[in-house]
């Protein structure tokens, strides 16, 4: 048994020898697993970085393309993997110790199609647990549709699972390019194919949080490649029986939510530009009111009265939840 740990790399040279460190300390045996790199068109000496990593460790290579985004890099370093297993890490964070070990005891006991790892938020300000897993999830496994019934799913970011590479290859599941939150399209349909997912309730997987990240600039487009991110799950859920509908439209719900909360940062026109869209995609609120989770009925329910106004919906919704303590946000 042998994991691929994919590493896609796009100018993040001040965290670049951090994450492939804490991938290459780790106990086992270094025929157990293999490092791809996959330097995407990095401008900033990445590259060099990872070149000198790689020498002389001969389960460790670099693959160099020009600069086509997350989406293309994890799709090339999947298409090159060698590993009976796929860990996507990203560059500018880090695994734990040990890690491998947990994962490939797990591995070599089930051989599950996905596993489920918990993770924690890295900042300036600390560490906090994030994908969190109760104790009594470790040896337990679901199929991947249980899971989502169980609403167990802590997050969409696909670093946070470890993928049976077989698995993915038979379901043709790839990273829709050209995006971002790419995560949001992939996930949720990858585990719902899922037959077994086995869950690792310790802290594997740490995501810092660092100033200039694409996830944390003011950009217009995000939201539009959301509202596309939508218009895909819609599209997959349509083709699934009906009483299974309902968990790709509390994706949906999230994903469309995540779209109006980005507008917070967006000048009054992009706001309105913005809102012309979701108008235009009004067809999706329908998944607000399918979710079956009270406070978003709600929230749909309004929107599609109004589908005119979905972003001053959205705005006194937040604020009046905001005001009570209390959140419609999902945090991914």
């Amino acid at each position: 048994m042998r994991i691929s740990v994919i590493i896609p790399v796009y100018n993040t040279r001040e965290w670049l020898s951090r994450c492939l460190e804490s991938v290459a300390s780790q106990s086992v045996p270094k025929e157990d697993y293999e490092i791809v790199i996959v330097n995407d068109g990095s401008t900033d000496g990445s590259e060099s970085i990872a070149s000198e990593f790689a020498a002389g460790r001969p389960n460790c290579r670099v693959l160099s393309q020009p600069n086509a985004g997350l989406s293309a890099a994890r799709n090339a370093g999947l298409a090159a993997a060698g590993g009976d297993y796929i860990w996507f890490v990203d560059s500018d964070d880090r695994i734990a110790p040990d890690s491998l070990s947990a994962i490939l005891d797990i591995c070599n006991s089930s051989a599950p199609d996905v596993i489920a790892l918990g993770s924690a938020r890295e900042s300036s300000a600390g560490i906090r647990p994030d994908g969190y897993y109760p104790a009594e999830l470790a040896g337990c496994v679901l199929s991947g549709r249980e899971m989502l019934r169980r609403r167990l799913l802590k997050s969409v970011c696909s670093p946070f699972y470890v993928f049976r590479k077989q698995f993915l290859e038979d379901g043709h599941f790839s990273f829709m390019p050209g995006i971002f939150h790419e995560d949001e399209e992939f996930t949720p349909r990858v585990l719902y194919a899922a037959a077994s997912v086995a869950f690792l309730p310790r802290v594997c997987y740490f995501a810092c949080a660092r100033e200039g990240s694409i996830t944390r600039k003011a950009n217009p487009k995000r939201s539009y490649d959301l509202l596309a991110v939508a218009g895909r799950l819609d599209e997959h859920s349509a083709a699934l029986s009906k009483e299974d509908r309902y968990l790709f439209s509390r994706q949906v719900t999230d994903v469309l939510n995540a779209a109006m909360k980005l507008s917070r940062d967006y000048t009054p026109e992009e706001s309105s530009r913005l809102q012309a869209n979701l108008y235009e995609n009004r067809r999706l609120l329908v998944h607000f009111t399918r979710c079956r989770i009270p406070k978003f009925v709600m929230e749909g329910c309004l929107m599609r009265l109004f589908p005119r106004r979905c972003l001053g919906i959205y705005r006194i919704l937040q604020g009046g939840a905001a005001r009570a303590g209390l959140s419609t946000e999902r945090k991914k």
